[in-house]
């Protein structure tokens, strides 16, 4: 078994681990009624960016496994995977930010902040809406898709 194989099978295996224990993490959060408050609920838009993120590592190790047993390389499937980690690793670094803003607002300021749905809207945005623009931009400003992405043969 080549290495390439190896590490593929490695990361599909701890890939898959993480897409199910977020699953099981965004179930137990619907299923228990009382889990619903809101650093609660930043923490589950954490969760599915990252199944995202190991969505995306999952459909890379599958490409490359295909890859190194001899199938066709797909460049398609390349971009849409480095399209995916990037916005959703992106979305992972902003929802983390912003559970850290929420604790500092929660810990700093007498304010119930749970029941703010303006904040709500501005966590959203920015934990939303501007990794998803720098990752549609992205490509077309530079050439990471390029360096990432070979050519196909």
């Amino acid at each position: 078994m080549s290495d390439t194989c190896v590490l593929s099978s490695l990361t599909l295996v701890s890939s898959s681990a993480s897409v199910l224990g977020g699953i099981c993490l965004l179930v137990t959060h619907y299923k228990i009624k009382t889990l619903h408050y809101g650093l609660r609920n930043i923490l589950c838009f954490l969760t599915i960016s990252d199944i995202l993120t190991s969505s995306g590592y999952i459909v890379g190790a599958i490409n490359s496994m295909i890859e190194s047993s001899g199938g066709k390389y797909s460049d398609v499937v390349c971009k849409a995977q480095s399209f995916l980690t990037t916005f959703s690793n992106l979305a992972s670094f902003s929802w983390t930010s912003m559970i850290a803003v929420h604790l500092y607002l929660l810990v700093v300021t007498p304010m119930d902040w749970d029941k703010k749905k303006s904040l709500k809207v501005v966590y959203h945005i920015i934990g939303w809406l501007i990794p998803g623009k720098i990752a549609v931009i992205h490509p077309f400003t530079v050439t990471a898709v390029l360096i990432v992405c070979r050519e196909p043969k």
